[in-house]
């Protein structure tokens, strides 16, 4: 492989991964850059705001389809609304609790979290579950998820696989940072 044709294939993974320059020197030194915190930091905030987004849609369907029924029935009692919402308080700690779990697990990773090298040939693996594929980049024994279907065809049609290369992750949340093609 050319000097060249391995650049362009670094830009791709720099590009998939959301890495930089900049990103690759702080990992080959054992360290996260402020830029990688700044990433995890985001998609942490962007993955509670989610989830309580989809709770609240859940919620208020919920009340309505509740309302319209019980309307319906002539049984919409204070009682039946005081259930519906004791249920509802319920349900939100139960999700909140596993949101704190989560944040926690990844604020202990940007704190006391370690950068983690392995090296090995670049793989694309698959797993099926039910209708569904999901697809994974792994470099020795570890693995990562592909989030979007375009950029597995990009490392397909690439040519990545089968490349040595050193994949840096953070521990213990086990999140890809970066990865270098060996030469």
């Amino acid at each position: 492989m050319t000097h060249s044709e391995t650049e362009s294939l670094q830009t791709l993974l720099a590009q998939v991964f959301e890495f930089s320059e900049d990103d690759l020197r702080s990992n080959r030194t054992g360290r996260r850059s402020a830029a990688q915190d700044a990433r995890i930091t985001r998609q942490l905030r962007g993955t509670v705001r989610f989830v309580w987004i989809a709770f609240g849609l859940i919620f208020v369907v919920g009340l309505v389809a509740f309302m319209l029924d019980r309307m319906r029935a002539d049984h919409l009692t204070l009682d039946a609304i005081l259930t519906f919402l004791a249920l509802t308080v319920f349900l939100a700690l139960v999700v909140g609790f596993f949101l704190w779990r989560h944040v926690k697990r990844v604020q202990i990773a940007l704190k006391a979290g370690k950068v983690c090298t392995v090296k090995g040939e670049i793989r694309l693996e698959s797993e099926h579950s039910e209708r569904l594929r999901h697809w994974y980049i792994c470099v020795a024994d570890q693995c990562f998820p592909l989030e979007r279907g375009d950029h597995r065809m990009q490392l397909q049609q690439s040519g990545v696989c089968g490349q040595p290369a050193c994949l840096y992750y953070l521990m213990p949340s086990h999140q890809l940072l970066s990865l270098e093609l060996l030469h």
